[in-house]
């Protein structure tokens, strides 16, 4: 169990460490059920959107990356495995993503040549391991 004093200090902590400001956008992919859902309160220490995608959006890469190019997002934050399966179905090279500045990779260890594809596919954009 997170208790809600220990969700607070993380919540209140991203905005320092993502360097972030209320233009950035970003896309919640994470169930309820999971830590990384605290994402849907980060508006309220950043004044950030975030886009909450349902189950249907989720379920094809190219689709998701879709809606990272609909909604200019600026922030990118997922499982290393949701961010290789962007990458390997997502076609990111024809997609518009100059608004994305920051992916990061959470929760399991990164494979490096899906990692090397990903920096490949948005080259503008900052990495960051949060494993």
């Amino acid at each position: 169990m997170w208790s809600q004093r220990g969700m607070a200090a993380s919540l209140a902590s991203l905005p320092r460490w993502r360097q972030s400001t209320q233009s950035d956008r970003l896309i919640s992919i994470s169930g309820l059920h999971y830590s990384a859902a605290c994402e849907i309160f980060y508006p309220v220490v950043s004044s950030a959107s975030v886009y909450l995608c349902a189950d249907h959006e989720m379920k094809f890469a190219d689709h998701l990356a879709g809606l990272l190019e609909r909604e200019r997002t600026t922030i990118w934050s997922s499982t290393a495995t949701a961010l290789r399966m962007l990458v390997e179905g997502g076609n990111l090279p024809t997609r518009d993503l100059h608004a994305l500045r920051r992916v990061e990779v959470f929760g399991e260890r990164m494979q490096i040549a899906a990692l090397r594809a990903a920096m490949a596919a948005v080259p503008h954009a900052e990495f960051h391991n949060l494993y």
